[in-house]
């Protein structure tokens, strides 16, 4: 539960930074959940990228 405690607290000090609301998006979320779940971060990455590739994918045949 480290991370998930730790997820609130980063978009909190990004706030304070910016003097503004920063919330967090999606990948961060995902991020929090990979984390808390035991996954190493090069698999991590590959489902991050795994999952932005069938949108851009998407994108790209509703645009032909």
């Amino acid at each position: 539960m480290a991370c998930a405690r730790l997820a609130p607290q980063i978009e909190g000090h990004l706030s304070g930074i910016k003097g503004r609301a920063i919330p967090m998006n999606i990948d961060g979320a995902t991020a929090a959940i990979y984390a808390e779940l035991g996954y190493n971060v090069p698999l991590v990455r590959g489902l991050f990228c795994l999952s932005r590739s069938v949108g851009i994918l998407a994108y790209a045949w509703e645009q032909t």
